[in-house]
């Protein structure tokens, strides 16, 4: 839904000052509004942070029952706390990446018809032929990408916060898929931070239990 609100407004912004485009193609500022969009990730990976986090914290009283969690405030407060902290680094990647491939459809457009001899209007009208919404950036590959990869970082991001506040220091990897590298780190034991530092593929199935000592 993002990727599509997005590709939609940059093409109306875009063929609305298409002659500005084709002047200055590196001027992100006409079609680029990089607080909306930050904000639209926001929202949106806020919810799942939310169902992340509930997940984690009812696994860990399974777990830990015995256990109290060390922070005076909610310990779904607190975990939040720390998931949206990486959360906005992810967006800032997210639109970065988005905004690059539009600026190189643009220029390649813009410097394809200079090669050609065109006139600033007939640049102007191949900067507004440029179909936004085919980009590779925009299909239905990537958002599915960016769903499975965001949902399975905050799933194993609120569960070892979460065991991070009932003072567990060490993690072990439970990962049932059977591909080299998943298979490599399977039953491995580490601290919470290099735990934290794990990328999970997109279809994967890392899971983190608590070494409890």
């Amino acid at each position: 839904r993002i990727l599509d609100a997005m590709a939609a407004h940059i093409q109306e912004r875009i063929r609305a000052r298409a002659e500005h485009v084709a002047r200055a193609p590196g001027d992100e500022s006409v079609w680029w509004q990089e607080d909306r969009w930050a904000d639209e990730w926001r929202r949106a990976l806020g919810a799942a942070t939310t169902m992340a986090v509930e997940a984690a914290e009812a696994r860990a009283r399974d777990l830990l029952g015995e256990r109290e969690p060390a922070p005076a405030k909610a310990l779904s407060s607190v975990v939040m706390d720390r998931l949206l902290r990486t959360t906005g680094e992810r967006i800032t990647g997210l639109n970065a990446t988005t905004r690059a491939a539009v600026v190189s459809a643009v220029r390649e457009a813009v410097d394809e018809g200079i090669r050609l001899g065109e006139s600033m209007a007939q640049l102007g009208d191949r900067v507004e032929a440029i179909r936004i919404r085919d980009l590779p950036v925009f299909d239905e590959y990537r958002g599915e990408l960016i769903a499975r990869t965001e949902t399975l970082r905050l799933h194993n991001g609120a569960q070892v916060e979460t065991y991070r506040t009932y003072g567990v220091q060490m993690v072990q990897a439970d990962d049932g898929d059977r591909d080299v590298p998943c298979a490599e780190r399977n039953g491995k034991v580490m601290s919470l931070d290099d735990a934290l530092a794990v990328e999970e593929h997109p279809n994967g199935t890392l899971d983190w239990s608590p070494v409890i000592e």
